[in-house]
C-alpha cells in the first residue's frame, strides 16, 4: 500500500510540475500590456448644496467610468431674526439657511422688567427720593423701585440795597416754597448833606 501512495505522491507533484512549465511564456513573447486609462473631463453629474455632497463623473475612451464626490458648500443664510431679551430669557439673533438649518448667536443679557403701571408708595420731593411699585407684564414679579429728588429748582429775585440795609439775592424754590438769601451787597449809607 506504501507503494501505491508513493506512486499516486509522484503522479502528483509532476501533474504540478507540469502545469507549471506550460503557464511559462516559452516563445519568450512579450505578455500583454496592462490598459492605461485615458480618461475624459470630469462632469458634474449632481451639484453640491449646503445639505449634501455632489457628485461628479469621468469615463475612459474604453467606456470605464470614475466617480468622484464633491464637497458640500457653505450654508446660504437668507432669514435673521432678532429676538429681544426679557426679565427672564436673553436675547439671540436666529440665523436660518434656505435649507431649514439654523443656528442661534449675538446672546444679549437679561432685559428689565416691563411694568406698564406704576403705583407711587411715596411722592419723592426737593430733597428726598421717592419710591414706586409696579407688577411685571412678562413675569409677573412686583417691582419697587426709588424715584430720584429732582432737588430744588430755584429761580431768584435781586433785593436792591437800601440807605441801611445790604441788598441780595433772594432765591425760591418754585416746588416747595423753600427760600434762601445770597450774593449780599452793603447799604449805599446816607446821602451826602451840603
Amino acid at each position: 500500500m506504501k507503494k501505491y501512495l508513493s506512486a499516486a505522491l509522484s503522479l502528483i507533484l509532476t501533474f504540478i510540475l507540469v502545469f507549471s512549465l506550460s503557464a511559462c511564456n516559452k516563445s519568450g513573447e512579450e505578455t500583454p500590456k496592462k490598459h492605461i486609462h485615458n480618461w475624459g473631463e470630469w462632469t458634474t453629474v449632481k451639484t453640491s448644496t449646503c445639505s449634501e455632497e455632489g457628485e461628479a463623473i469621468r469615463t475612459c475612451e474604453c467606456g470605464d467610468t470614475e466617480t468622484h464626490p464633491l464637497v458640500m458648500v457653505a450654508h446660504s443664510i437668507d432669514s435673521k431674526v432678532v429676538t429681544e431679551p426679557t426679565c427672564l430669557a436673553v436675547g439671540y439673533t436666529t440665523y436660518t439657511c434656505q435649507c431649514g438649518y439654523s443656528y442661534k448667536a449675538g446672546e444679549t443679557p437679561l432685559g428689565n422688567h416691563a411694568v406698564s403701571e406704576w403705583t407711587t408708595v411715596k411722592q419723592e420731593n426737593c430733597t428726598e427720593d421717592g419710591e414706586r411699585t409696579g407688577t411685571c407684564t412678562v413675569c409677573s414679579k412686583t417691582i419697587t423701585e426709588a424715584v430720584s429728588s429732582p432737588g430744588h429748582q430755584y429761580t431768584y429775585e435781586i433785593i436792591d440795597p437800601t440807605e441801611t440795609e445790604q441788598g441780595y439775592a433772594k432765591y425760591t424754590c418754585g416746588v416747595c416754597g423753600d427760600t434762601y438769601n445770597d450774593h449780599f451787597t452793603d447799604p449805599i449809607g446816607q446821602p451826602d448833606q451840603q
